[in-house]
């Protein structure tokens, strides 16, 4: 009997995060409990600019970050927003124009622990705009793609669950457009590629008015295709196994409407399994006939044809 195998890995914050062990790094992706899946990631401390080989920095206080996604994905768009920021002490503003960071989920670097690049994408003719209200001086940073890195990590625990983001990005391309000499602490304008990024966000993910699980790796449910029964009124039993070490929960079985008549006795249900755990599931055939059984876990669901 060949089994049915089906695969879906996660992103950013949610109730439930987990990640593949390190074994060959696998590609990972972006997954939640339910779509379309809201985004909201909140800065934890400052998030940092710097320029001029590190002498000139934008610190802003508080930095939020939004997307959503409606499927599985290895791409994550987030919209920034910075509030409070200062560069060098000197107030200033930072303006996404429209302008918008793809984190791609990346690599499992180590247990619970994921590396990936990120994209700054912007509409056409927009930038991101860093500039003081009080002199000219001003940082313009245009679309780019391949920087290094994003960093995540798994946070299971307290429920929800959520990813912790890191961001030390560096080769950053940059046009200072504006620099007017007094109070501007930039040195002189023209365009460099040693700007850096650097602040961490909790991301946390809603589908509805309800929070939901999202995981930044790999899941592997494995179920068999097909159940053969012999009789009316046999019992029979399989497994249900992850080959990943993601945590999953496997919601109640629900057997659809076919030709026959099929009863679960034994359920994996609300079961939290991780990697390399099995759960047996049992049905009794109460009808001859052929009947689909759709099982529910955290992040997708899996058919199992019951025949009789």
């Amino acid at each position: 009997m060949k089994p049915k195998r089906l695969l879906a890995s996660a992103m950013f914050g949610l109730t439930v995060l987990c990640l593949l062990p390190p074994a060959g790094a696998a590609a990972t992706e972006f997954a939640a409990g339910g779509y379309p899946a809201a985004i909201t990631g909140a800065g934890e401390g400052s998030h940092v600019f710097s320029f001029d080989e590190g002498k000139v920095s934008v610190t802003c206080s508080t930095a939020s970050f939004s997307g959503e996604i409606s499927k599985v994905t290895s791409e994550l768009s987030l919209s920034p927003t910075y509030s409070s920021c200062t560069m060098n002490g000197l107030a200033v503003s930072v303006s996404n124009n429209g302008c918008t960071y793809k984190i791609h989920s990346g690599e499992e670097v180590s247990e619970n622990k994921l590396k990936g690049k990120l994209d700054l994408a912007c509409p056409a003719e927009k930038v991101l705009v860093l500039k003081s209200a009080l002199t000219e001086c001003e940082v313009q940073i245009a679309a780019q793609s391949g920087l290094s890195s994003v960093e995540y990590e798994d946070k299971p625990e307290p429920e929800p669950a959520k990813i912790l983001m890191s961001m030390p990005v560096s080769g950053i391309k940059y046009n200072k457009t504006k620099d007017a000499g007094f109070l501007c602490p930039l040195n002189g304008t023209g365009t460099k590629t040693d700007g850096k990024y650097s602040g961490k966000t909790s991301m946390v993910a809603s589908h509805g008015e309800e929070t939901t699980a999202l995981q930044d790796g790999t899941i592997s449910i494995t179920v068999p295709s097909e159940v053969k029964f012999g009789a009316v009124n046999e019992e029979k039993s399989f497994l249900i196994s992850n080959s990943g070490s993601t945590q999953w929960r496997i919601g109640f079985p629900v057997v659809l409407a076919g030709t026959g008549k099929f009863k679960p006795t034994e359920l994996c249900l609300d079961k939290d399994t991780k990697g390399g755990f099995s759960c047996k599931e049992e049905v009794v055939c109460e009808a001859p006939g052929v009947n689909d059984l759709k099982i529910n876990f955290t992040y997708g669901v899996v058919l199992v044809t019951l025949r009789c």
